[in-house]
């Protein structure tokens, strides 16, 4: 089981974004291997419209589908993302194996865009360097304290006492995660369960300070 981080995966339009989605809506069809389903202003949002191309072509991946999102209030790029309920050999993928795939049909789809466009839009893929999440030299101490003085198994209230120390420095400097603190911990000895769940509380907490 992979426990990397992957990669968000955008595409700046050479048009409005919903438009841009629209456009592959009507072309995809003609490449064959995909069945297409347009989702306008997904679950009542408006402007969060949602190309799903269900894959029928052969692959080793269970209901795999190619995915073109466009978000509220970016009238720039639109996501782009692969799906399976079940990924082999690793469930979920590596950021290399996504990657891989995510390309595979991402450059597949807009080579023939490109085409009939004039246009030169290509899928922009953070490196996996660039997804660690990296603290900030004050936040870095204190989150070094924490780790260094807590027990790893079952955090004691001093413990929780230097993470909330940690949690009010860094949650009006730099935004974090609750993913980002989970892999942090987890790289510091903590295990796979517990990392996640300290990274929700402190998702929560940043949450809660939002309103104070």
């Amino acid at each position: 089981m992979s426990d990397e981080p992957l990669p968000p995966i955008k595409i700046k339009a050479d048009c409005l974004p919903r438009d841009f989605v629209h456009r592959l809506n009507k072309m995809v069809a003609s490449l064959g291997s995909y069945t297409p389903r347009y989702e306008k202003d997904f679950m009542g949002e408006s402007g969060f419209d949602i190309l799903n191309l269900e894959y029928t072509g052969n692959t080793q991946y269970k209901d795999f589908i190619v995915q073109f999102i466009c978000v509220p209030n970016d009238a720039e790029y639109v996501s782009f993302e692969v799906r399976a309920s079940r990924w082999v050999p690793n469930d979920p993928p590596t950021y290399d194996e996504y990657v891989k795939v995510a390309s595979e049909h991402g450059k597949r789809i807009l080579s023939e865009y490109n085409k009939a466009h004039s246009s030169r839009r290509r899928l922009s893929i953070p490196s996996k360097e660039k997804l660690e999440p990296k603290l900030s030299p004050m936040c870095d101490a204190l989150f070094s304290r924490f780790v260094n003085l807590a027990n790893k198994q079952a955090l004691h209230p001093l413990d929780w006492n230097r993470f909330y120390e940690f949690v009010t420095y860094c949650k009006n400097r730099r935004k974090y995660s609750g993913e980002d603190i989970a892999r942090l911990l987890q790289k510091e000895g903590f295990s796979a369960q517990y990392s996640e769940y300290i990274g929700s509380v402190y998702r929560h907490l940043c949450e809660f300070k939002r309103y104070f």
